[in-house]
């Protein structure tokens, strides 16, 4: 898949990972075999184009091409030839990726037919499948979650001396999954969770309101004045726009910044907006505000995914020392 073979690529605690150990990773928890069925579909996708003679647009490959290198700030053609030549490939296998990518979105909804009725030999995806690894960063995510796994499972065999690691690779790379995912599912004290909440004091307020979103401002201007001047409930003034009022629950963080800010300072029954939001105009009016609580079910899941994803940035910080960065 365009991994060097034999090089070390980093060290936890002792125990150096190489690119093989990454691949059978991905293999075990079954990243490999999804790769190679969308490069399987991108190759189909390249026959039914060939099979209805047509092309894709030179725009869509160049727009497809800059968003790449601007992702990855290859800027320079010699930024970009040597991304490539680090991982094995040419410029031919790139575009070869770009061109699977745009017809995958192409026809997105129609891959599995596509895939059925286009066959595509296994030399052909295993040719293509070092470009689809290294250029959807399949290579970089999975080498990551791997060095993350290794940092939990040394860390609970820190805590715990009966933990050994098997000689055999499969069973060890299985082992550093299950003991990883054993410390992400930790449930937090409800000590731990009582600090996150009052860490996100703001961001964690839960708003109860009624909303109308419309497409046309002055009509949501109107429609506005109908509820401050009018003193008309929101749900009245949807009707006769013709559009529903909607139910939202939400907390101030999950806010767009322009709602969030009116949000802050208003109070039950206030209306907030018109607020633009894309295409569209809301108005919402509140109903309920309540503060951050330990006890808020949707509050302990976020604490419990904040407080994990913490530590897996510590372990990680403290524990991987990268040879070769992804």
């Amino acid at each position: 898949m365009g991994a060097p073979a034999g090089q070390s690529l980093f060290t936890v605690d002792g125990r150096t990972y190489a690119w093989e150990d990454v691949l059978l990773a991905a293999e075990l928890c079954g990243d490999v075999g999804a790769l190679q069925r969308r490069t399987r579909q991108g190759l189909a996708c390249l026959q039914r184009l060939a099979a209805e003679g047509g092309t894709l647009p030179t725009e869509s490959l160049r727009g497809a091409a800059t968003v790449f290198r601007y992702e990855r700030s290859l800027l320079a053609a010699e930024e970009l030839e040597a991304w490539l030549d680090a991982r094995g490939l040419t410029v031919s296998d790139w575009n070869g990726y770009l061109r699977r990518l745009l017809l995958r979105e192409r026809w997105d909804g129609e891959l599995e037919q596509i895939e059925s009725e286009f066959a595509v030999g296994d030399e052909e995806v295993e040719a293509a499948l070092a470009a689809e690894a290294a250029c959807t960063g399949f290579l970089r995510h999975a080498a990551e979650r791997l060095a993350e796994d290794a940092a939990l499972s040394a860390a609970l065999a820190a805590a715990d001396d009966a933990v050994e690691d098997s000689p055999d690779p499969g069973t060890l790379i299985a082992d550093l999954a299950r003991r990883a995912d054993a410390v992400r599912a930790r449930v937090p004290s409800q000590q731990e969770v009582e600090r996150e909440v009052a860490a996100h004091a703001l961001d964690w307020i839960r708003v109860e309101a009624e909303t109308l979103e419309l497409v046309d401002a002055e009509a949501a201007r109107e429609a506005a004045l109908c509820v401050r001047v009018d003193g008309r409930p929101l749900a009245d003034v949807a009707d006769d726009c013709g559009e529903p009022a909607t139910a939202l629950v939400l907390y101030l963080g999950d806010a767009d910044p322009e709602l969030r800010l009116a949000l802050v300072s208003a109070g039950p029954d206030e209306l907030v907006g018109p607020v633009e939001r894309g295409a569209g105009h809301m108005l919402l009016q509140l109903r309920a505000k309540a503060e951050p609580s330990a006890d808020d079910p949707e509050l302990q899941r976020r604490a419990a995914a904040v407080l994990a994803t913490r530590a897996v940035e510590r372990e990680v910080r403290n524990r991987v020392l990268w040879h070769e960065r992804p």
